[in-house]
């Protein structure tokens, strides 16, 4: 069997790109803020990709994504490297709402869901209206 062909391969990491970006990435960081901030101390990344694994699945949790979100958050000093993947959250360097989002990340992703349904449905359909979608009026007479 040839293998080189240019066949795509279902198992390679492109194949998966539309399910990793289905999964917003405030909330990943968030998730990973949030948790750090809930213990209080050194975590080690397993553990934070472990807690991902479990809130969004296996395909949105890897370590390389953790660690470069951990890594951005270091420069912005709400996040420090205590070991080799090991990190601790800096409660000081967050504003007040940030460390309750983070915190209460779920609670906040269901109330932005329910706003932008509320939104949904409150806006006027321009495409349909009952007038134009009801057709000719059959058996009556005009006049």
């Amino acid at each position: 069997m040839d293998t080189t062909g240019d066949a795509p391969n279902p198992d390679s990491s492109a194949a998966a790109a539309p399910a990793v970006s289905a999964v917003s990435a405030v909330d990943v960081r968030r998730a990973l803020l949030g948790q750090l901030l809930e213990a209080g101390g050194p975590v080690p990344i397993e553990v934070l990709v472990g807690h991902l694994a479990a809130a969004f699945g296996h395909d949105v949790a890897s370590p390389k994504r953790a660690s470069d979100i951990l890594r951005y958050q270091m420069r912005l000093g709400r996040v420090r490297r205590v070991a080799r993947g090991t990190y601790e959250a800096e409660p000081r360097a967050m504003s007040r709402s940030m460390i309750w989002r983070c915190i209460n990340w779920r609670r906040e992703r269901v109330r932005q869901d329910q706003r932008r349904m509320h939104d949904l449905r409150a806006r006027p359909s321009r495409t349909s209206t009952p007038e134009r979608d009801a057709g000719p009026v059959v058996g009556v007479r005009s006049g």
